[in-house]
């Protein structure tokens, strides 16, 4: 059978595809062109998983990080970088640097405080934007307030509404009662921002949903139920299931209610992995991701699932997927009981 045509990009992932099977130790020596292409749809899939998977530790990032850049997109086009100046090695949520010197930001005439500063609505938002930066440089635990009250509020302006929510990932919530609270009111302006038709709140959503899966207690699980549904219009399912998987990473739920969100988790699932609707891209990612999740969530439908994963023949999909669910076990490790349960699903693939 012939190959079909190939775009520039496929014919490249194509010949990865052959020198990948060529050095495989238990790769078959000849393969029809078909499997190849199905290989190449799967390593283009790993790129898309790539791009689309986002750390989910418990704190925004750690002092073996490279400093990332965070830019604030307003609706005027502004871009702020929160990390400018700011101190090289930024503590986490879970643990502080009392050591480490930050670096001062005073650079506006205006002496009030930045907190109060940052507040005035009677000023260009460049200004208060400059404020918040200042606060985040010099008080850590004040900006963590800041932040948390301005998201506590019912309304805010379009375009703060976005800067706090970018903010939030910055901040270093150290009360866990805070990092519920903070949580909660991400998931709220996300949930309302979800039916927005702007393409500009696309990624505020996604920021509001990864940051609050960062620092949801898995009491509050529950919460990221909505974002499951289909999209209305911006789609957020990729991004809740990892932090979903995320939350539960760190710990098996004990005891906890979940609802209807096991159920929810592999429908989505089963209805990914079905043969008329599968396909390499997004929609595979929300396969893997919610078979995860329904793995770790200890669903009595998962074998259907598995089912449903081997009938696509995918063997580097079905390796990517092993290979995701082992490294659960390996997290809970001290777990012995769910972490059986997960090597029972490893066993089915």
């Amino acid at each position: 059978m012939a190959t079909k045509q190939l775009n520039p990009l496929q014919k490249s992932i194509f010949q990865i595809a052959q020198k990948f099977l060529r050095n495989a130790a238990s790769a078959p020596e000849v393969l029809r062109p078909q499997e190849l292409m199905q290989i190449a749809d799967e390593l283009q899939l790993s790129d898309i998983c790539q791009r689309k998977t986002s750390t989910l530790a418990a704190g925004t990032v750690t002092g073996q990080e490279e400093k990332q850049k965070w830019r604030l997109q307003t609706q005027h086009g502004l871009e702020v970088d929160l990390r400018q100046n700011l101190d090289e090695q930024p503590s986490t949520d879970c643990q502080s640097n009392p050591s480490a010197t930050a670096t001062k930001i005073v650079r506006n005439s205006d002496s009030r405080p930045a907190s109060v500063r940052a507040l005035d609505e009677g000023v260009p938002v460049e200004s208060r934007l400059d404020a918040l930066r200042e606060l985040m440089a010099n008080d850590s635990a004040v900006a963590a307030s800041f932040v948390y009250a301005e998201l506590e509020k019912p309304i805010l302006s379009e375009q703060w509404r976005r800067i706090v929510i970018y903010a939030a990932e910055s901040v270093r919530f150290a009360d866990p009662a805070m990092r519920a609270k903070v949580a909660v009111s991400l998931l709220r302006h996300a949930c309302e921002l979800r039916v927005s038709s702007s393409a500009d709140d696309t990624p505020v959503v996604m920021c509001a949903i990864r940051r609050a899966g960062s620092i949801l207690p898995q009491h509050l699980l529950t919460e990221l139920s909505g974002f499951l549904s289909a999209p209305s219009p911006i789609d957020t399912r990729i991004v809740t299931l990892q932090a979903i998987n995320s939350i539960i990473l760190a710990a098996p739920l004990e005891g906890i209610d979940i609802g209807t969100l096991g159920n929810r988790v592999t429908t989505l699932a089963l209805k990914h992995w079905d043969e008329d609707v599968f396909k390499a891209g997004e929609i595979s990612v929300i396969a893997i991701e919610a078979t995860i999740a329904a793995t770790v969530l200890g669903e009595a439908r998962i074998s259907q699932v598995i089912e449903l994963v081997n009938r696509t023949g995918r063997r580097l999909l079905i390796g990517k997927l092993k290979s995701r669910l082992q490294a659960v076990v390996t997290q809970w490790g001290n777990q012995p009981s769910a972490a059986a349960r997960v090597n029972d699903v490893i066993s089915l693939l």
